[in-house]
């Protein structure tokens, strides 16, 4: 089984002092041999795909050469978030691959694949993505449902039988909204023994902004309040028994009183199903029923990965526009004046805004928009959305400010200012690049020595004593 549980709070995407786990332990039932052989990799960050790949080979060759207790391997790449990175590692004697955007199409085939000619090497579509298609499966039907739920952080509890499912399908469910990042909490696979479990099932307050992952049948009862519940059905049987056999289970439990596979929940949609969407989807079922008449999986994912990539982009653009509206324009920059900042967000105003464009934000998808971006307006992916729109804003003013200074003619301006005026400009000068040196995108070394020559132009401009009290008050 495979297991992935980030031991984290909300913001550890973000906190190198935390870390994601994998798990990997052979299919046995003896608690000796999973003691033995199980492996676990700890990484910084979530590289879902090669860092589960990477776990299942160091523990097939745990198994194979028992003569090896322990490989530590350390690998460096530059993580971004166009998911365009280069990635290549050695585990032991299999070597993993990740396709560069330099290759050429028919260079690098996509999905899982282990070659023919070099059976060591094994290339992966990404670094991060799922399946999405086998995780996804039982809740396909409520593709934009679920896409609400999670892009406003309502709190969701999966079902499933093994670690594998529940943390495949948590893992796929915040990926759905991708460019934007899901900044709540998540547990993958979550467990009676984790420190919030009494939080987490306690009636007598509303269930957090989380997404769980279980398997213990005691989460049946103890979660049941919670108001979204998804049961993951078994890929293996759902795989040898068709894919329709989700889209013909009925809401509810089954005669044995457990809940049939897909979404169970009050919530109304605030958007229409895209029929075209579901009907594609089940053209790439069908084909005479049987196996040999689906398309590849790696196809399925990439449709399903579409989807989610438009509705996502399609509900961030006005949200885009409304902000490039708050920018101020460069050319209001004044270099004696504080570098101007990203003016606050109104909800209301872009409320208003929207109205104004009817039903038709999206062409696509029909619904609600209105509320549905009202929801989204007071949840922690806004909120974090906004903080890292807002943070890039005022950077980019920054820089734009201190090259500025780093290029206007000093010695003209300081002739006739007084000293308190002088070293008011120095100092506002100087925070402006102390806070631009701790913020991404960072100061580019020419323009940082550029800020810094003219900055000691001004000091040498004052007298000895002021020199001495300057230094001491940005010491």
């Amino acid at each position: 089984m495979l297991q992935h549980e980030p031991m984290a709070t909300p913001t550890s995407w973000r906190d190198p002092s935390t870390a994601f786990t994998w798990l990997h332990c052979p299919a046995t039932t003896s608690t000796i041999s999973i003691t033995t052989t199980s492996t676990i990799t700890i990484a910084t960050t979530s590289t879902i795909a090669i860092t589960t790949t990477s776990t299942m080979h160091l523990n097939t060759e745990f198994e194979t050469h028992a003569q090896i207790h322990t490989h530590i391997h350390t690998t460096q790449h530059t993580h971004t978030h166009t998911h365009t990175c280069t990635h290549t590692t050695n585990i032991i004697f299999k070597q993993l691959r990740v396709p560069m955007k330099t290759d050429k199409p028919t260079q690098v085939k996509t999905g899982y694949e282990v070659s023919v000619k070099s059976p060591t090497l094994v290339t992966l579509p990404s670094i991060h993505d799922t399946e999405l298609y086998m995780a996804l499966q039982p809740i396909l039907d409520k593709f934009e449902l679920i896409w609400e739920l999670v892009l406003t952080n309502q709190p969701i509890v999966v079902m499933a039988n093994s670690p594998t499912i529940c943390s495949n399908m948590v893992q796929a469910l915040v990926s759905l909204i991708h460019p934007l990042t899901y900044t709540a909490d998540y547990r993958p696979y979550f467990t009676i023994h984790d420190t919030e479990f009494k939080n987490y099932t306690t009636r007598t307050q509303t269930p957090p902004q989380v997404i769980l992952g279980v398997t213990n049948p005691f989460f049946a009862k103890a979660l049941d309040h919670w108001p979204h519940i998804i049961k993951a059905g078994d890929h293996t049987s759902s795989i040898a028994n068709g894919a329709d056999e989700y889209r013909g289970a009925s809401r509810g439990r089954s005669l044995e009183g457990e809940l049939k596979p897909g979404l169970h929940t009050k919530y109304k949609a605030l958007l229409q199903k895209d029929k075209m969407f579901l009907k594609m989807l089940g053209s790439y079922k069908g084909g005479g029923g049987g196996a040999g008449g689906k398309r590849p999986m790696e196809a399925l994912n990439v449709m399903i990965k579409k989807q989610a990539l438009q509705l996502t982009t399609g509900f961030i653009t006005p949200l885009e526009k409304y902000i490039a509206g708050l920018s101020p324009l460069t050319k209001n920059v004044n270099l004696w004046r504080p570098p101007p900042q990203l003016a606050p967000f109104n909800v209301e105003q872009f409320l208003h805004i929207l109205e104004g464009l009817g039903t038709q934000i999206m062409d696509t998808v029909k619904g609600n928009w209105i509320d549905l971006y009202r929801n989204f307006l007071s949840s922690p992916n806004f909120v974090a959305w906004y903080n890292a729109r807002k943070g890039d804003t005022n950077q980019k003013l920054r820089l734009f400010y201190l090259d500025m200074f780093s290029k206007a003619d000093i010695r003209i301006w300081l002739q006739g200012k007084t000293e308190p005026e002088v070293m008011d400009f120095y100092l506002q000068v100087k925070y402006c690049l102390t806070t631009a040196l701790k913020v991404y995108p960072s100061v580019p070394s020419s323009l940082h020595q550029g800020v810094k020559t003219k900055l000691k132009t001004i000091t040498d401009a004052l007298p000895p004593d002021l020199q001495m009290r300057l230094c001491g008050v940005v010491a």
